[in-house]
């Protein structure tokens, strides 16, 4: 998940959609790589603090790391065959994950599975006698050993060159000759976006600083990111600038008061809205799965109370209006933790499932991991459920969609989601940049695997006019709705 640029529902337009990969399944993913630039400031627990069994040294299968729990504090490193990175700043904050609720051991303790808060899926790590050698030798900063550290990194965990038509070796090979100790990092930089930019995975980042300003490689940008940028160029004004009008008029001007008439709720931080709209359909939207509680990172549990507390109080409302259906908007969704996603289906599902499954192409654990969900306990709507997605549905919003249409109330609509479904592997490069990739490998209910072709809808609407992506919405909801007060009378 995203790094330290946490979206605050104050400035929610300056979410950018061209970045939709600054959401929490990037900024926090599910498992060790719970890093961003404010882990610095949480205190790391040492060794004695941890629980028993933890003190040693282990290795995981796949993702890349090393953990050394025989000192005084915990040290972690991202581990390659040609590398071994320290990342202080993760150590500090996988220490205060590593809690007995967390953790499993093997029946004679060489393994130890490590499942982060309210996630089932879990990261084995094999014990080790001792660290390999190169974990905790110093590492240049200088450009040479970033571009070799970034070329290997890639090679060891990135899952889907296959998919993207990318032979990575030659085109390392291609560009290496370029590249020397000298080299300006602006140069650099250069380099490492010709590499990504074949690569159109919405969950592939790379992060800089370039002469104190911050740079961001993304080549994974959404379809209405891509008119945006269009109309930027063609009027010379700026994409941030065109992003905060776009977002402004999606949430406030477009939900807020074309769709609710200004009568619903904005809650959880301002991240949900649910009401009542017209012919007696409930609609509720999520723009994130996460930052309910508006403490940033690390508030998993927070979170959780209010969008439960939300739930609560819309499907209430739903119920005691009777209404004919519910429509779900996730037509502009920037993801956030699958735990959050599950729970807002299991809040409309008439039926347990399985809501999809995943594992880590980096690791020798191929077998696929069934994540299931069942029907809520408590308050839930048990009537029609109509999901409305499009390529700006991303992420964790893209479990939602998949647990929801493992449902039989629920019918899809819209456009087909972005396609970025793994997990994002965060690996801190030596020059203090930051590389954010795709590892895991996600299939569907129907056991579809679907990343970069995202999840088609039952019935393809178009939601934005990319000829002018600041209309289209409002009057596709309303189209929506028409349609479900035509099929229910």
């Amino acid at each position: 998940m995203r790094q330290s640029r946490y979206a605050s529902p104050q400035i929610i337009e300056e979410i950018l959609l061209t970045t939709p990969t600054l959401t929490i399944k990037h900024i926090l993913s599910v498992s060790i790589m719970a890093i961003s630039a404010c882990q610095s400031q949480m205190a790391i627990r040492p060794v004695s603090d941890l629980p028993p069994g933890v003190a040693g040294v282990w290795q995981s299968d796949g993702y890349g790391y090393v953990l050394d729990a025989t000192g005084e504090f915990p040290r972690l490193f991202h581990h390659t065959p040609e590398f071994c990175i320290e990342d202080k700043e993760t150590s500090a904050a996988l220490s205060n994950y590593l809690v007995p609720e967390n953790l499993k051991f093997s029946a004679d303790g060489g393994k130890l599975f490590f499942a982060p808060t309210f996630e089932e899926y879990p990261m084995s790590m094999n014990g080790l006698k001792s660290r390999p050698p190169a974990c905790g030798m110093a590492v240049s900063g200088d450009p040479e050993t970033t571009f070799e550290s970034f070329a290997s990194y890639m090679a060891s965990h990135y899952a889907f060159f296959d998919l993207y038509d990318v032979d990575w070796d030659a085109s390392i090979a291609a560009v290496r000759p370029r590249v020397s100790k000298d080299m300006s990092e602006a140069d650099l930089y250069q380099i490492f976006e010709e590499l990504l930019a074949p690569i159109g995975d919405g969950h592939l980042t790379l992060e800089a600083e370039l002469d104190g300003d911050e740079a961001i490689i993304n080549p994974g940008i959404s379809t209405v990111g891509q008119a945006l940028k269009r109309i930027a160029a063609r009027d010379g004004t700026s994409e941030q600038k065109l992003n905060n009008q776009m977002m402004r008029q999606y949430w406030m001007s477009g939900i807020r008061k074309g769709v609710l008439g200004g009568k619903g709720k904005m809650v959880a931080n301002d991240f949900i809205q649910y009401g009542i709209v017209s012919g007696d359909i409930g609609y509720i939207a999520f723009a994130t799965e996460a930052g309910y509680a508006g403490e940033g990172l690390f508030a998993e549990e927070d979170d959780l109370a209010v969008l439960c507390e939300t739930l609560d109080a819309a499907i209430t409302k739903f119920n005691e209006a009777s209404v004919k259906a519910v429509i779900i908007d996730m037509s502009v969704n920037f993801g956030g933790y699958d735990f959050v996603s599950r729970e807002i289906a299991e809040r409309f599902a008439t039926q347990p499932s399985l809501a999809y499954s995943k594992y880590a192409a980096d690791s020798t654990i191929r077998t696929p991991f069934e994540i299931r969900i069942t029907p809520h306990d408590g308050i839930r709507y048990r009537g029609p459920v109509v999901l409305v997605t499009t390529n700006v549905t991303v992420s964790a919003g893209e479990m939602l969609t998949m647990a929801l249409r493992s449902q039989p109330n629920v019918i899809h609509v819209g456009e087909t989601t972005r396609g970025a479904h793994s997990d994002v592997l965060t690996k801190k490069l030596p020059n203090g940049w930051t590389l954010n990739l795709s590892n895991e490998v996600y299939h569907d209910h129907e056991g579809n695997f679907l990343e970069k072709l995202g999840i088609a809808p039952h019935q393809p609407i178009q939601i934005f006019d990319l000829e002018n992506p600041f209309t289209g919405h409002v009057e596709a909801i309303a189209q929506i709705v028409d349609d479900i007060i035509t099929r229910v009378d």
